[in-house]
C-alpha cells in the first residue's frame, strides 16, 4: 500500500503533507490586521484536486489554540431551503465548538441566524470566531447568493457591532466560487480578496519525494508535474509501487490509466465555447498568447487548471503531463469517435449529451474495437451481456436500436451501425481508433 495520498485531502499528521505556509501568512494578515481588524475575508481559489479542503484542514488545525473555527461543507447541501441551510450551519457550529444555543427560525431566518452569530461569539473562548465554508458552488445558485448576502452584512457592521468584528469567513471553492465573487452585482464585492492556490515548488516536491524514497526522482518528476499536487502525489505513488520503473515509464502508466481528474477537465474543456477550446489548443501549440485574465477564454482556462503564466508573461499549458492527455482528444475527427477512456462518444465533432447508458456503450465500444469488421450476434451478446445466457435475437436487436437512435440521423437508414444479414452487424465511418491515433509525443526528461 502506497504513503502518498490520491484521494481526498490530506491530514496536516499525513507524512505526505506538504505545508502552504506563504498562503497561511496571507490568510492570517486579512484576519488580524492588527490597526483595522478583519480587512477581508479571504476566498480561496484553484482548480480540482489542488489542496483547497487540505489548506483548510491546515488552517483550523495551525490555529485550534487561538481560533475558534467552524467547518462546513457545502457538498451535498443544495436541496436544502435557506431555514434548513442556517439550521445545519447552527448545528455544526453547536456541535463543534460545544455550544448547546437553540435558535428558532419560525420568526425569520436571516435576523435570527445573525443574533445566533452574536450568542455564539459571546459563548466562544478564543477569537476570532472562523467559518471555513468549502465549496459553496454545492449550494443552489438563489441559496448560495442569499448566504452571501448575510456575509456581506455581517462584514459591512463588523465596525460598530462589536460581536461581528469578531467573526470571519474563509471561502474555498474554484469555478462556482468565483462566479459568485466575480459578478459586478454579487454581495461579497469588496468583501472577499482572492487568494489562487498555486502548484507545489521544487523543493516542495522534493519534501513529497523523500517520502517515498524518490529524492533522487525529484527533478524529473517535477518536469512532468510542475508541481501540481494531485499529479505529483499520483506520480510519486506509482513509483513507490513499482521502483524498477523510470519516470517516464510511471508518467505512462499514469496516462493509460482511466483517471477522473483526466476526465473531469476533459469534459470541462468539451463544455466551453469553441473560442476557448481554440485557445488553448493555440497555447498548445506552442503560439504566443499574452496572459490577460480580463479575456473571458484565458480566465476560464485558469479556473479549470489548463494554464499559467510563464515568466515572460505569456500563457503555457499547466504541466507536461496535460499536453499530453488533454488535447489529442480536445477537437476528435468527422465520423464517429468512441473515447473509451473518458466514455464519451462523437458523432461528426458533437458529443453525444446525454451519455449512452452503461450496456448501451459496450455495445458500441465493442464494434467501435472492430470497426469495419463484421461483428457476430453472439459476439455481441457475450460483449454486452457477458454472463447472462440466452440472450435473445429480439433483445441484440433492441439494443442495437436504442443505440441507432442515439447516434444516427435517420435511424431506418441507418449509415454507422449496419445490419449484415445471418450474420451480425458492422460499424462503419469510424475516425481512427486509439491505436490509428497519432502517437503521443511521450518526452524524455533524464
Amino acid at each position: 500500500m502506497s504513503l502518498y495520498h490520491t484521494l481526498g485531502p490530506v491530514d496536516p499528521n499525513h507524512p505526505t503533507f506538504i505545508s502552504r505556509q506563504d498562503t497561511i501568512r496571507e490568510i492570517d494578515a486579512l484576519i488580524t490586521e492588527p490597526r483595522i481588524g478583519i480587512s477581508a475575508y479571504p476566498a480561496i481559489l484553484g482548480a480540482r484536486q489542488v489542496g483547497k479542503t487540505t489548506l483548510l484542514l491546515e488552517i483550523r488545525a495551525k490555529y485550534a489554540k487561538s481560533w475558534s473555527c467552524v467547518s462546513i461543507s457545502c457538498q451535498g447541501l443544495g436541496e436544502l431551503n435557506m431555514p434548513a441551510l442556517y439550521q445545519q450551519v447552527v448545528n455544526e457550529t453547536n456541535q463543534q465548538l460545544g455550544l448547546g444555543l437553540s435558535v428558532d427560525f419560525n420568526f425569520g431566518t436571516g435576523v435570527v441566524f445573525e443574533e445566533f452569530l452574536r450568542r455564539a461569539v459571546n459563548c466562544c473562548q478564543r477569537f476570532p470566531l472562523i467559518f471555513l465554508i468549502n465549496e459553496i458552488g454545492g449550494l443552489r445558485d438563489e441559496m448560495a447568493v442569499a448566504f452571501a448576502e448575510t456575509i456581506r452584512k455581517i462584514f459591512d457592521v463588523r465596525h460598530t457591532v462589536n460581536e461581528y468584528g469578531k467573526i470571519a469567513f474563509i471561502l474555498a471553492g474554484s469555478s462556482d466560487l468565483a462566479s459568485l465573487c466575480g459578478s459586478k452585482t454579487s454581495p461579497l464585492v469588496n468583501v472577499v480578496k482572492y487568494i489562487w492556490l498555486d502548484d507545489f515548488s521544487l523543493e516542495q516536491t522534493r519534501q513529497l519525494a523523500e517520502v517515498g524514497h524518490l529524492d533522487a526522482l525529484a527533478e524529473q518528476i517535477y518536469s512532468w508535474t510542475s508541481g501540481h499536487p494531485y499529479l505529483t502525489q499520483r506520480l510519486c505513488s506509482i513509483l513507490e509501487n513499482n521502483p524498477k520503473q523510470t519516470v517516464d515509464q510511471a508518467v505512462q502508466e499514469l496516462l493509460q490509466g482511466r483517471d477522473s481528474h483526466f476526465e473531469w477537465i476533459r469534459r470541462k474543456l468539451k463544455e466551453n465555447d469553441e473560442v476557448t477550446q481554440n485557445t488553448a489548443l493555440r497555447i498548445n501549440s506552442g503560439e504566443r498568447i499574452s496572459y490577460n485574465e480580463h479575456q473571458d477564454a484565458i480566465y476560464s482556462l485558469k479556473l479549470i487548471g489548463v494554464i499559467k503564466k510563464d515568466t515572460q508573461g505569456a500563457c503555457s499549458i499547466r504541466n507536461k503531463i496535460y499536453e499530453e492527455v488533454l488535447f489529442p482528444h480536445l477537437i476528435p475527427p468527422p465520423g464517429i469517435y468512441v473515447d473509451k477512456q473518458s466514455g464519451d462518444v462523437w458523432v461528426e465533432g458533437k458529443l453525444l449529451d446525454p451519455p449512452l447508458t452503461h450496456d448501451e456503450f459496450k455495445l458500441i465500444a465493442y464494434l467501435y474495437e472492430r470497426c469495419n469488421e463484421i461483428c457476430d450476434r453472439d459476439d455481441v451478446a457475450i460483449a454486452v451481456w457477458s454472463g447472462v445466457d440466452g440472450v435473445s435475437d429480439a433483445a441484440i436487436d433492441q439494443m442495437v436500436t436504442r443505440v441507432r437512435k442515439r447516434i444516427e440521423p435517420d435511424p431506418t437508414q441507418p449509415r454507422y451501425i449496419l445490419t449484415v444479414r445471418g450474420r451480425g452487424f458492422r460499424l462503419v465511418n469510424c475516425s481512427p481508433s486509439e491505436t490509428n491515433r497519432p502517437a503521443t509525443r511521450y518526452k524524455s526528461v533524464r
